[in-house]
């Protein structure tokens, strides 16, 4: 994804020399803003059949740095990458019991082994991202200009 925000750049360095901290405050804040909306995107439109709303809530988080706002998976739901890339087929083991155990019909089937289809992947980041870029960019430009309002520019 590509943001690009078209500010008189001379008018944007006087206003950081003038007053730098207020200038930065102002950036940080749309930046902020804008990491927050693809978030909230991505929790609220997506392709999963959501169990425990675990993925929905803390599966995904922001960070911003500097002047750079990432949107990620979050490390401690392990299966939010599974959702988000899917996986291939693969064999399910047994590890500590003698058996798997699922519903099926009226009772329940066992096995020491199965053979998983693999799902499909919902990569729901991208989607959001992609989504959201024209608001990105105009919440950026606003923050901008606000910055360089306060400037008296």
């Amino acid at each position: 994804m590509e943001i690009k925000i078209e500010p008189d750049f001379g008018k944007l360095v006087k206003a950081f020399e003038e007053i730098p901290e207020e200038t930065t405050n102002q950036l940080r804040s749309g930046l902020k803003i804008a990491v927050r909306d693809i978030q909230e995107y991505a929790s609220d439109h997506h392709n999963y059949t959501s169990r425990s709303g675990i993925l929905e809530r803390e599966g995904i988080v922001t960070k911003v740095e500097g002047n750079v706002g990432t949107v990620m998976l979050n490390p401690s739901v392990p299966y939010a990458q599974y959702v988000h890339e899917g996986t291939r087929r693969h064999k399910i083991r047994i590890k500590k019991k003698r058996s798997l155990r699922w519903a099926a019909g009226d009772g329940f089937r066992f096995a020491k082994s199965v053979n998983h289809s693999g799902t499909a992947p919902d990569q729901f980041l991208y989607e959001a991202a992609t989504a959201q870029e024209k608001h990105v960019q105009e919440v950026l430009s606003k923050s901008v200009e606000e910055a360089l309002r306060k400037a008296g520019l």
